[in-house]
């Protein structure tokens, strides 16, 4: 068990010390304008709503970090910018928030040791301080509203004497939360490109990966809604892919029932798990530095690209000129994307691979019925023309064919291969097989 004063430390204000100097513009580049947009949080009532209500805080806080500084607004685009730095973020909140609970009610083993409290202690304080005193950290250009909701929050408390258990970290280089190390699951190696299973990768990338305008494409006006869906690119007021899977876990959660100690560990479970997924996943894409579609597509062919090696692979034909659909610019007026990092393994198969399997291994089962409304479809979201995209919700029979598509959503987009999603979703499996079972466990009873 970390020590808790380490731990203490560590959950209130873990930020990496190269924290991103970059304005919004110098991220997406001079062609993007983003599009301002407000949410709001309902207050509690009990300790339930209380983590219902930070949960929202805290994805919210993390899609206004990806939204462009109004002018006057005294605030810093990107403090915890990208997939990454996101899914690090929230699960620092979120396991504030299930050790300040476990502390109270008890039952599972804390994160950071800390021991449990004795009442009378407000649970909804409690909360309130764990997820506003990580999101100051974590934010500090939102602090103002932070300590606005959090006083809301404890001028409810009917003794104002209480004095809640919060958690706080400062962590000076980035450690994973549960697992070993970042490379304890880093995926094998990618299909050779000369052979049998990159040509077949490439011909269905390059098939149902083309924008459609200056790339023809076989893909269905419905595997461009998927595509479009599950993306979470990074855009003003969307965030990147670990708010789209909180989303999902409180949706699903409030499906099942579940009570506050329960949704508290099922939050903690489930960011811990997409966090070291995260950290993991990037360890394995710089490890292997593999190109994207668009690149592997237009420098396939000997003689093309700065090499001019080509890929060696004679069931490959180049496209010098391929375009994908691309990552959606979602609230911007600027064209479609390529996600500026390496392809192998996907960061989308990795988190939702590590979410499902936390949904899975928490329920006992896979069968879960749901239906969910996509951030990027609620009647709100425009696209890069300026239209409003329509509410549109979208049903899954169960936990395994909303992994499958959300992996399969990048491939529709021409921004990922198949072997990219395959292998990410088994890593980000193994990923929360590993934090359930050495995170958050019930306490034995003797």
């Amino acid at each position: 068990m970390k020590s808790s004063s380490a731990i203490l430390l560590a959950l209130c204000l873990c930020f990496s010390n190269n924290a991103s100097a970059l304005s919004f513009s110098d991220f997406f580049g001079p062609r993007f304008n983003g599009v301002q947009t407000t949410r709001t949080a309902l207050a509690p009532k009990n300790a339930l709503d209380s983590i219902h209500r930070w949960n929202a805080i805290a994805i919210n806080a993390s899609g206004l970090d990806h939204t462009p500084v109004a002018p006057g607004e005294l605030r810093t685009f990107g403090e915890q910018l990208g997939p990454t730095r996101a899914s690090r973020a929230m699960a620092i909140v979120h396991i504030a928030i299930f050790d300040s609970v476990n502390a109270v009610l008890g039952g599972y083993q804390s994160y950071s040791g800390i021991q449990p409290v004795k009442p009378p202690v407000s649970l909804d304080a409690a909360v309130a301080q764990a997820a506003h005193d990580t999101l100051v950290a974590l934010y500090p250009s939102q602090a103002p509203a932070f300590d606005s909701l959090l006083a809301d929050d404890l001028a409810k408390v009917s003794n104002k004497n209480l004095i809640p258990v919060a958690l706080g970290a400062h962590w000076g280089y980035c450690k994973t939360f549960v697992t070993q190390s970042a490379s304890q699951f880093r995926v094998p190696p990618p299909p050779a490109m000369n052979s049998t299973e990159y040509a077949t990768a490439y011909a269905e990338a390059k098939s149902v990966g083309g924008d459609g305008v200056h790339t023809p494409t076989v893909r269905t006006p419905e595997q461009s809604f998927i595509g479009i869906f599950w993306a979470y690119d990074g855009t003003p007021s969307l965030c990147a892919p670990p708010r789209l899977y909180n989303q999902i876990t409180v949706h699903i959660a409030d499906q099942m029932h579940l009570g506050t100690a329960d949704l508290a560990r099922l939050l903690a479970l489930a960011n811990a798990a997409m966090a070291d997924a995260g950290m993991t996943i990037w360890e394995s894409k710089y490890y292997y530095d593999f190109w994207r579609p668009v690149t592997g597509i237009r420098e396939s062919d000997l003689g093309t690209g700065p090499t001019g090696l080509g890929d060696g692979n004679a069931s490959t034909t180049g496209d010098l000129t391929f375009t994908p659909m691309g990552a959606p610019a979602s609230n911007l007026t600027g064209p479609n994307f390529t996600p500026p990092f390496p392809s192998y393994p996907s960061g989308h198969g990795g988190f939702g691979g590590a979410l499902f399997q936390t949904l899975r291994r928490f329920f006992g089962t896979d069968n879960i019925a749901f239906t969910f409304v996509s951030d990027e479809f609620n009647g709100v979201t425009k696209d890069n023309s300026g239209t409003v995209r329509p509410y549109m919700p979208r049903s899954f029979a169960n936990l395994s064919s909303a992994e499958e598509e959300n992996g399969q959503s990048r491939i529709y987009l021409g921004i990922h291969w198949s072997f990219d999603k395959t292998q990410a979703i088994a890593q980000g499996r193994n990923v929360a097989n590993y934090v359930f079972d050495h995170a958050f466990t019930p306490v034995s009873k003797k």
